[in-house]
């Protein structure tokens, strides 16, 4: 069952996606206005979670480069 929801998936984003394509930008929270209340702060919550996300990113790194 999963492989044929899988392709009827993917059978409607491939003719879905090109008749709508110039209408999407790639950036998905552009598509929404920019005075709209609920979508800010989904993009304020979007831009916390990234800029608390970043030490968690950096610690590996630093412990790699310690190491040699």
């Amino acid at each position: 069952m999963t492989g044929g929801s899988n392709k009827n998936t993917l059978l409607k984003f491939l003719s879905y996606f090109p008749q709508f394509r110039q209408y999407i930008d790639q950036d998905i929270t552009r598509n929404y206005r920019h005075d709209d209340f609920l979508v800010n702060i989904g993009r304020v919550a979007l831009a916390l979670t990234l800029l608390l996300s970043f030490p968690l990113l950096i610690f590996p790194c630093r412990a790699v480069i310690n190491r040699v």
